[in-house]
């Protein structure tokens, strides 16, 4: 039988490893992706396009069409 003190070990060595993996991996995914995104063409119609759907362009002073009918 193992001895669940010796288990608790275990399960915080490998939560430790876990750790000390996954950290730089996703620093450096995350790297990555930002240099991609500045460096692709398509990326960056990507990011414009999702830029303007959430935020729409707004009309020149000049295009405003009147309110009110003349």
């Amino acid at each position: 039988m193992i001895d669940p003190s010796a288990f608790n070990q275990m399960e915080k060595e490998a939560t430790n490893v876990l750790i000390k993996i996954f950290i730089p991996l996703w620093i450096i995914l995350s790297v990555a992706v930002t240099i991609w995104s500045y460096k692709s063409t398509r990326a960056k119609v990507f990011w414009k396009n999702l830029y303007r759907s959430v935020f729409p362009p707004r009309e020149g002073k000049g295009e405003k069409k009147p309110w009110f009918r003349r």
